[in-house]
């Protein structure tokens, strides 16, 4: 039996994670970080906790939204038709590891979770006024992964 050290296959978790495509978070924090400068310039104040929890959602929501994504072309068959490039057809990760395909999923559903916890955190502190964008927020991902809304061009 030979062991191939030189290009081992990844995990389950390692393509899990890369379906939620990391080089491309950084897209979270600096939308958040305008965000947070320009309320600052307005006169506003923020609690550290509040900080971190904004730049929480905000990074779990996206890795939500690619890992969904990922899933779901996958299993509608997309990915194996489209020719991947640097800034489309998705990270790979689950044509190369199809056994990751239950991960994705778990890893996508639990960040949205984990961003709904924090929203409600957030309409417990600042008030009602937030449910509805919330609730739009977080109904808003499985349309796109539905067909609701033809982000593709495919559907």
């Amino acid at each position: 039996m030979s062991v191939n050290l030189q290009n081992p296959s990844p995990s389950k978790l390692q393509s899990a994670i890369q379906t939620t495509r990391p080089p491309f978070l950084i897209l979270a924090p600096v939308c958040v970080l305008l965000g947070l400068s320009l309320a600052y310039q307005a006169g506003y104040s923020f609690k550290l906790i509040d900080l971190i929890l904004i730049f929480a959602a905000a990074l779990l929501a996206h890795a939500s939204v690619n890992s969904l994504n990922e899933y779901i072309d996958f299993k509608s068959g997309l990915d194996l038709k489209t020719e991947r490039t640097p800034f489309s057809g998705g990270s790979g990760a689950l044509p190369n590891n199809p056994s990751a395909l239950k991960h994705a999923l778990i890893l996508g559903l639990v960040s949205l979770s984990l961003t709904a916890l924090i929203g409600l955190y957030f309409v417990y502190s600042v008030g009602l006024i937030l449910l509805p964008l919330g609730i739009a927020g977080i109904a808003l991902v499985p349309c796109i992964h539905h067909g609701l809304i033809d982000y593709h061009g495919y559907a």
